[in-house]
């Protein structure tokens, strides 16, 4: 039996747009644009931009929205992406 691996995904948030993770796993790449980014327990606010990357917690109730006036496209690892409950491809405006 041959099985694979789901791959990281790309994921467009519009600006204002978020997204809450239930379940955090794996590195968070921003390739344009930039997020605001919270984690539960984390005083701090993150803002990552184009070229940036975060590790995302294993922790549920991660906050990612798209802050700024243009689209932020994000790579999301596909674990994190599954538990969100985003398809793995294709789909709506915000997921590709």
């Amino acid at each position: 039996m041959h099985t694979t691996t789901p791959v990281d995904a790309l994921i467009e948030l519009a600006p204002g747009q978020a997204l809450t993770l239930p379940r955090g796993h794996g590195l968070l790449q921003v390739l344009s644009g930039r997020v605001w980014l919270t984690c539960p327990g984390d005083p701090d606010d993150h803002f990552i931009g184009a070229g940036q990357a975060w590790p995302l917690p294993r922790l549920a109730g991660v906050v990612i929205e798209c802050d700024g006036a243009v689209p932020a496209r994000l790579r999301l690892p596909a674990v994190a992406r599954q538990r969100a409950g985003l398809p793995l491809s294709g789909g709506s405006a915000a997921c590709r």
